[in-house]
C-alpha cells in the first residue's frame, strides 16, 4: 500500500474524503435552511444567527456521520475544543 505525508495510508485519506463530501452536504442544507452561504458557516463570524447555524450544521454532521471531534473542528476550521460545546447546544437549542 502507498505511504503518505506522515505515513498515513490511502485508506484514512479516503476515509477523510468521504467524511469532508458528507459534512459538505449537510453543510449546504443547514446554510440553505437557515439562509446564509457555506463560506460563512466554516468562517469566523461570531454572530449568534451564524453561530447557531454553525453548531446546527456541526451536530447535524456528527449524528449523521459520527465523526470524531477533530475531524469536525478541521473541517469547519474550528479547534477541536468547540465541538463537544457546539453539540451540547444545538442538542439544547433543538429541545
Amino acid at each position: 500500500m502507498e505511504q503518505h505525508a506522515y505515513g498515513k495510508s490511502g485508506r484514512f485519506e479516503r476515509a477523510k474524503d468521504r467524511f469532508n463530501n458528507q459534512f459538505a452536504d449537510i453543510t449546504a442544507r443547514v446554510a440553505q435552511r437557515y439562509r446564509m452561504p457555506v463560506a460563512v458557516l466554516t468562517g469566523y463570524s461570531r454572530a449568534r444567527s451564524v453561530v447557531k447555524a454553525r453548531y446546527r450544521a456541526i451536530y447535524e454532521c456528527w449524528s449523521a456521520t459520527g465523526a470524531d471531534h477533530y475531524t469536525l473542528a478541521r473541517f469547519f476550521n474550528k479547534d477541536h475544543t468547540l465541538i463537544p460545546y457546539a453539540l451540547k447546544r444545538a442538542q439544547e437549542q433543538a429541545s
